[in-house]
């Protein structure tokens, strides 16, 4: 319900207003687990995985007026991931050290490692985008 069916609902909710934009533009933040199955996260990747097909499907039925995409980060450094934010009772025990070892880029990503592509994706840049996950990883594949 947090990741497949919000981003279902939040698009539903949204594309009347983007109607009334000058070329709207959707990103729906997905993650790499949808991209590649994890032993350990199985409902997770796939909601995320649903989430890249919902995204396929909105780009294609709302095009040409609406580019809908989206960004598959791995796991980003923040509050949320170490059990912050009112999560504490489910906290992922992650090595945030160990975890950014393995990135060939050599570190975890941050929100602004995200930010930026989800912005490039809503500009005029991206203008002949649509339809596209951008996995936004470090490397890690």
């Amino acid at each position: 319900n947090g990741n497949l069916s919000s981003a279902f609902l939040i698009s539903k909710y949204a594309l009347p207003l983007l109607r009334k934009g000058n070329e709207p533009a959707m990103v729906h933040v997905s993650s790499t687990l949808g991209l590649r199955a994890t032993e350990g996260y199985g409902p997770y990747s796939v909601s995320k995985a649903g989430m890249l097909g919902l995204v396929r499907m909105l780009a294609q039925e709302n095009a040409p007026w609406l580019r809908v995409n989206s960004v598959a980060p791995s796991a980003v450094d923040t509050e949320f991931l170490t059990g912050g934010t009112g999560r504490a009772q489910r906290a992922i025990h992650l090595d945030v050290a160990e975890y950014g070892r393995q990135i060939p880029l050599g570190r975890i990503a941050t929100p602004a490692d995200v930010v930026g592509p989800i912005l490039f994706l809503l500009s005029p840049a991206a203008g002949y985008i649509s339809g596209q996950t951008l996995a936004v990883n470090g490397g890690l594949f």
